[in-house]
């Protein structure tokens, strides 16, 4: 499957200031045709900052997921330059796996995390930024200088998330 094909599984996001993690991972589930998924309760049963559990990153949502679905293996990297994650981003989209990304979003201003639909010749990401209850999909173009930038000079969004095979 193609990164692209994401907008065929995409979810609306039910918590925006704490549910991106959640929907990403339901997206990645719902496009792996996993089953056995309760997938009308999965961003209430693993937004564990809403839930007043925990707080939400790719280790504790995957572990929480993983805990309750023991056959599914969420898995993160963490990269310590903005090149190599842009590097692994693309070796994935050349592969057809699909892969969450985190996003600086500003000096102190947190991350959001967005499923990466792809990339084209000049080097702008399609990021699927959102998907509003409407049903609406705001997809946004960041180019992989901006990414790398990001990754390399502001505070958080320096990992990706996969599911494992």
């Amino acid at each position: 499957m193609s990164a692209q094909d994401l907008t065929r599984f995409a979810v609306p996001q039910r918590r925006p200031a704490t549910g991106c993690i959640p929907t990403g991972y339901e997206i990645l589930l719902r496009a792996a045709a996993t089953v056995g998924i309760d997938f009308i309760t999965f961003q209430d049963d693993f937004d564990l900052e809403a839930a007043g559990v925990g707080r939400n990153n790719f280790e504790s949502v995957g572990k929480a997921i993983q805990d309750k679905y023991p056959t599914v293996r969420p898995s993160s990297r963490r990269f310590g330059t903005g090149s190599d994650k842009a590097t692994f981003i693309e070796e994935r989209l050349a592969a057809g796996l699909p892969t969450l990304v985190s996003i600086a979003l500003g000096q102190n201003q947190g991350w959001h995390i967005v499923p990466v639909l792809g990339i084209d010749e000049n080097g702008y990401y399609s990021l699927l930024w959102m998907t509003h209850p409407s049903g609406r999909m705001e997809i946004r173009q960041m180019h992989r200088t901006d990414l790398i930038l990001r990754h390399d000079e502001l505070d958080g969004g320096d990992d990706v998330a996969f599911l494992e095979p």
